[in-house]
Order: C-alpha cells, then sequence, then structure tokens
C-alpha cells in the first residue's frame, strides 16, 4: 500500500479496481468475447481456494495499463468478490502485478481490527475499523468498506482529498448507487462504470489516464 505522499511530495492517487466484469469480461457459455473492443482477448481458467474453477477471459492490452499505473506510484488495490483469492490473479496473468486487496470481513465495533497480513505471494490484506458486515445486512459490503478505507487514507481531518478512482461493474446497479453517491460527492473523485460482458474499454483506459494526469500530474504511457 502506498504512502500518503510519493516520493514527489504529491498526493498519491488511489485505483479501486474490481476483477469481474472490470479485467475480467463475464462472457455468456458460448459466447465470444466482442474482439472490436480489444483484439487480443485471452481465455484462461483460474481455480479459487475451494479449488472451483472459473473462466476467465481479459485483454493483456488492460493488463499492461494496470501494470503501468502501479508502477507510476499510484496505489492500486483490489476490490473484489474473490477478496484473499486475488493472490490467484498474478499468478495466473502474465504481466499483472501484484496488488493488496480490501477485505470485506471486519471487526465489530469497538474492537481492534488486525494489521495488515501479507500472503506467502507478498498481497496485503487490508481491514477497516468500526464497521461489521453482520450488523448491516442489507448493505453491499463493498459500500460499506470502502469509505472507510479512503477516509483512512485520506487522514481524519486532513484538508487533502487524494485523487480517488473506483472501476466497477455493479456502481451503476440498486445496490451500488449509494456507493456511486458516496463517490460522486467527494471530490477528485472518478466513477468508471463497465459492462461486465466487455470489462475495461480503450475508452474506460483513456478517461483514466487523462483524470491522473489532471488531478495527480501522472502520466500513463499507452502501447
Amino acid at each position: 500500500m502506498s504512502d500518503a505522499f510519493d516520493s514527489g511530495g504529491s498526493l498519491a492517487a488511489t485505483w479501486l479496481l474490481d476483477f469481474d466484469g472490470v479485467l475480467n469480461a463475464v462472457v455468456r457459455r458460448g459466447s465470444r468475447p466482442d474482439r472490436s473492443v480489444w483484439p487480443d482477448w485471452t481465455a484462461i481458467t483460474i481455480e479459487d481456494s475451494h479449488g472451483t474453477r472459473y473462466p476467465v477471459t481479459y485483454s493483456p492490452t488492460v493488463v499492461r495499463f494496470i501494470s503501468r499505473v502501479s508502477e507510476a506510484g499510484v496505489n492500486v488495490v483490489w476490490v473484489s468478490d474473490w477478496q484473499a483469492d486475488a493472490e490467484r490473479f498474478c499468478e495466473a496473468i502474465p504481466e499483472l502485478p501484484t496488488l493488496p486487496w480490501v477485505a470485506g470481513e471486519l471487526p465489530l465495533d469497538g474492537e481492534s481490527p488486525p494489521p495488515p497480513t501479507k500472503s506467502p505471494g507478498g498481497l496485503k490484506s487490508i481491514m477497516t475499523s468500526g464497521v461489521s458486515l453482520s450488523r448491516e445486512p442489507e448493505a453491499w459490503w463493498k459500500a460499506v468498506v470502502v469509505p472507510r478505507y479512503v477516509e483512512s487514507l485520506d487522514g481524519q481531518g486532513s484538508p487533502f482529498v487524494r485523487p480517488l478512482i473506483w472501476t466497477d461493474d455493479e456502481l451503476s446497479q440498486h445496490a451500488g448507487r449509494g456507493a456511486r453517491a458516496w463517490v460522486n460527492a467527494r471530490a477528485n473523485s472518478l466513477v468508471v462504470d463497465t459492462q461486465p460482458h466487455l470489462g475495461l474499454t480503450p475508452r474506460g483506459l483513456r478517461t483514466i489516464r487523462d483524470f491522473l494526469m489532471a488531478t495527480a500530474a501522472i502520466s500513463i504511457p499507452g502501447d
């Protein structure tokens, strides 16, 4: 996880990155991905920690973009239902960097969270304090966790609001509307909606690149 400021002294940006429907285009069985979007679609399978294998369709172009954003000093973090199994992404997908993930199981109110843990593969699980998902059963877990995580990055009472990007295919759905409203009300923030069967498109990458240049003076080269 990045420090609040990068080596140049500027406020670091954070990119909250979902996997399914963002990097992984969720293609219906028997269908093929749209090669007018990405000619380099690649199909693999990833096995989760329970031994279940899932089909994954991704573009190496998008993977390289994520890698370049991370290398540029942006705090890129998985916010995915895969949670700890995110460590399997970089094992299965060439050039995908090792990234931390935000955990969805939180301590009960009043309890201290455990420190970030590092798996054998080097990934960190980021825990936030003060929220119990079990006490908010109707809430979308990302809508509960993400604001607390981002507030912990900005620092309570800090006048600085770091640039924030959130890419998720559920932010425009009913469950994600509250989270989207929170992002829209926050300064220096960008929501990039994706369609599950397409994921991040060339337009989405351009939007992220332009936002990072405008808000953090970070230049991301293209292919």
